[in-house]
Formats: C-alpha cells, structure tokens, sequence
C-alpha cells in the first residue's frame, strides 16, 4: 500500500468541488468515483478496508491491502455566496437605435472560491437588442467583480433587463438606454439619421446632414437635405416644419406650449433668454444625444476651411452644406431664399439681455456670419460635443 492518506469521517461536499472525481489505483485496475456522489470515506474497525458512503446510502468496501494509492482529478468549480447588480459600474452610454459601443457593467460578488467559470451570454427583455457578455475566467477567493460586455443596438428607449447567473448565484441587471432625441421631440417627418462626418482641417465631428434632413446634400438645391428651420432657442416642438401654423402671441416661458412658428416680433419669448442652446444639456437643445448647436467661433472655423467663400465651397465641403433658405418672422413666417442662401444658426447670442443671436450665411458671392433676430427661422446643423 502506498500514498493512501484518508481521514476518517471526512464529509466530501459536492458543491464545493463541482465536477473533481476520486481514482481508487488498485493492482486490479482503478475505480472512479464523481465526488458528488460520495457522501463520506471512512475506514472500517479493524482499519483493513476503506469504506465509501455514497449520497443514496449504499457503501463499497476497498480492502486497504489491495490500494496501491487514491487520487483525485479534475477541475473545482467557481462558486460565489453573493452577486451584486444594484451597485452596478456602468461605463459608456446606451442610446436607442445607436449601436452600443464601449459600454460595460462591472459587477461585485462575495465568496468567491477561487474556481473557474465558463463566462456567459444574456439577450436582453424589456428594451430588446443588446447582449450583455461574460468571457471565461476564474472568480477570486473572496471578494472580486465580474465585468459584462454589453453589444448589440437597442430597440427604443427605457430599461433593458438582464437575468445573470453565475457561480450559484441570481441577480437581474438593469440598464438605462436613452433618447437619441430629447423627450417630447416633434419630427416633421422620419427622425433625422445621425451619421458623423469630420473635418480633417477642423478636426471637428458634425451630423453629416441638416437637422430634419432626410439625406445628405447631392447637390446644393437638394430640397430633401434642406431640413428644418429653427426660431433660435427653442426646442423641437413642430414649428421648426416649414408649414407649420403661425402665432402672434409671444411666448413667456422657454417652452410655448405649442408647435407654432411665432411672428410679429423680433424675438419669440418675452422677456429675453439668452442662455438657452447652451451646450448638450441646455435648455431646448434640439440636437440628438451628444450633439449640440455649434457656437459662432466654431461655425467661422468651418466656413474658413472652405476652398471658396460662398455657397460652392460650403457644398463642396465635408459637411456638404445646401442653400436651405429662411423663414422670416417679420413677414408672417413666410419662406425666402431657399435654393439661393442659407444661414445656420449658432448657440452664441448677441448678449444675456439681446434679442438677437449670431449666425452663419452664405450665398453664390458671399459667406460671413452676422446678427440675426432669434425670431427669425434658420437651419441647424449640430456639432459632436
């Protein structure tokens, strides 16, 4: 007899060691046992025969004698006693409709032992179109995190849900995918597509297209790249539609109330706000998610870039800017110049008690910026922040 060290009334709990076999090496041949099975080995009175309790009580006796030695094989299994998805560490952001791009969930567990898990995949409900996955790895003895890879393109806004489990334990994921446009957003027609287009000379990321616009330009009087047009400072409520219903009242909160292009006076709110379009998150931003209204600075910048100084080099331009005309608030919202001029606005207003704001305008001669009424409709292109 050699090597046999066993204790006696040794209990073998199968959970802890997953799917490790115990090998009986006996001059005869050898005997495998999954150790799941085996409830607890002990030796008989006598000491001459080693005995095996089995989990459904049955025993097998191997005289000591006749064991050259006892082994066992195979691989533990990762388990954890605890799995935290409430304190979640979520990195990047879901937006609907966007495919998910660097965005993760570190996970914290509890009583890790040590072992291997064989990772996991979860498809999401609730916001359907995302996967969240785990590779192989080991869990740490103790304490750790396990970190879900999220892919995939979410169907809507709201709550994607993930039911995890691993290494014994339950726990549901919960993760937030947001509007590609702010809520309550009025499309004049289909959503417009963000797609990104840079400036090399600028370094700077912009929608490939007007706001509202369903394409990129082809060519300079594409009516279908002109998009809408925009009193400066309010949100996408409808009167950015080029037939939208006109309005003599004034509005006095940042928000009308009302889809109306409102005409009559040189600004559409009473008394002035000079600090909305500020930024991504300011107020009325009409632009999608992680997108703004460029400031002046940043429109001059663009224009500069130009192989010319007028409405053939802002075509001919990366951002492919179309002659997409105005809507003027002094004539009754009619429309004027569209295939002949444009002008962008930018979010930089004349000053906190001004009415008026600046932007971008360009002709066949000519390109500049200057002051402009907020009331006055205009083209919006947004710039990645």
């Amino acid at each position: 007899m050699k090597n046999l060290f066993i204790a006696i009334g040794l209990v073998i709990s199968g959970a802890a060691f997953g799917q490790i076999e115990q090998n009986i090496n006996k001059t005869s041949g050898t005997t495998t046992n999954p150790i799941t099975e085996i409830d607890s080995i002990r030796f008989n009175a006598n000491q001459t025969e080693m005995e095996i309790i089995f989990n459904n009580g049955s025993m097998v006796g191997h005289v000591i004698s006749d064991i050259d030695d006892v082994t066992f094989s195979g691989q533990l299994i990762g388990e954890i006693n605890g799995l935290d998805c409430a304190t979640a560490t979520i990195t990047g952001t879901l937006i609907e409709g966007d495919v998910a791009s660097g965005v993760s969930a570190e996970i914290s567990y509890t009583g890790g032992n040590g072992g291997p898990h064989n990772g996991q995949t979860v498809t999401s409900t609730g916001v359907t179109g995302l996967t969240a996955t785990l590779t192989v790895g080991n869990f740490a003895s103790g304490s750790g995190s396990l970190t879900y890879d999220i892919t995939g393109t979410p169907s809507e806004d709201g709550i994607a849900i993930f039911a995890l489990e691993i290494g014994g334990q339950i726990c549901t994921l919960e993760l937030t995918v947001v509007s590609l446009y702010p809520i309550g957003t009025v499309h004049c027609n289909a959503p417009t597509e963000v797609v990104e287009v840079i400036n090399p000379t600028t370094g700077k990321t912009w929608m490939d297209r007007n706001l509202g616009a369903s394409q990129v330009a082809t060519s300079n009087t594409d009516i279908d790249a002109y998009g809408d047009l925009y009193q400066w400072g309010r949100g996408a409520d409808g009167h950015q539609c080029r037939t939208s219903a006109i309005n003599f009242n004034l509005s006095s909160t940042d928000q009308p109330g009302h889809g109306d292009f409102i005409v009559g006076s040189i600004d559409w709110r009473s008394p002035v706000n000079s600090s909305l379009w500020q930024g991504v998150n300011g107020v009325n931003n009409p632009c999608p998610f992680g997108y703004r209204l460029p400031t002046e600075t940043e429109l001059l910048d663009e224009s500069e870039s130009w192989s010319s100084s007028n409405a053939s080099g802002a075509f001919d331009s990366p951002l492919k800017l179309p002659l997409s005309g105005r809507r003027q608030s002094s004539s009754n919202g009619d429309l004027a110049g569209v295939g002949g001029d444009a002008s962008y606005w930018s979010s930089s207003a004349v000053s906190p008690t001004s009415d008026a704001s600046r932007a971008l305008y360009f002709s066949s001669s000519t390109a500049f910026t200057f002051t402009s009424f907020k009331a006055d409709g205009r083209a919006v292109r947004c710039i990645k922040d």
